[in-house]
């Protein structure tokens, strides 16, 4: 299946944000923005006003964007598609949550939460 990319609806080109990185079993308990890219890696930064087009920068396309809380024992226990910047489909999340998951995440089972179309 062919995956939709979604254009950043502010398309100015902002440098990537300094705390952006790819996610990982590294990455410390706390509230992030994501953006997944369109090869399908996770990069996430602090959660913050207008985060979302600094995460992958230059105006960068997606195939996914949202939130997602990361606890202290490292499990995500938030994941939605949340984000003003990027206007994905609800569906993106499946991608989300995959790319995650081969990123080393471990996901609870109620973490996942879809904000309608």
């Amino acid at each position: 299946m062919p995956l939709t990319t979604y254009m950043p609806r502010d398309r100015r080109r902002y440098k990537q944000h300094e705390e952006s990185v790819l996610f990982s079993a590294n990455v410390p308990a706390g509230n992030y923005v994501y953006v997944q890219d369109c090869d399908g890696k996770v990069w996430v930064a602090p959660d913050g006003f207008h985060m979302h087009p600094r995460v992958l920068g230059r105006a960068q396309p997606a195939v996914s964007a949202g939130e997602l809380t990361i606890g202290d024992d490292g499990d995500v226990f938030i994941v939605n598609n949340v984000s003003g910047t990027f206007q994905c489909a609800s569906d993106s999340l499946i991608t989300t949550v995959g790319g995650l998951i081969l990123q080393g995440a471990i996901i609870t089972p109620e973490a996942v939460s879809r904000h309608e179309d």
